[in-house]
């Protein structure tokens, strides 16, 4: 049986490396997938990091709906 690693073992070179090679697997759907997943982790983050500030506190007291925390 065909041993098959999936993209989320790959590290982050190797993944960029497939992503350029024009290789049919992984395709541009994968990539819009991974970036994505990375562009809504960056989001949470700074909606976190903001509800943390004190300059925000005030501002901002419905962040919580936001991330439905």
């Amino acid at each position: 049986m065909l041993s098959v690693k999936k993209l989320i073992e790959y590290t982050t070179e190797e993944l960029l490396q497939k992503f350029g090679s024009g290789e049919h697997k992984p395709g541009s759907g994968s990539a819009a997938a991974f970036q994505g997943l990375l562009s809504a982790q960056l989001i949470l983050t700074v909606i976190d990091l903001s509800k943390k500030s004190q300059n925000t506190k005030n501002g901002y007291r419905n962040m919580n709906a936001l991330t439905r925390k």
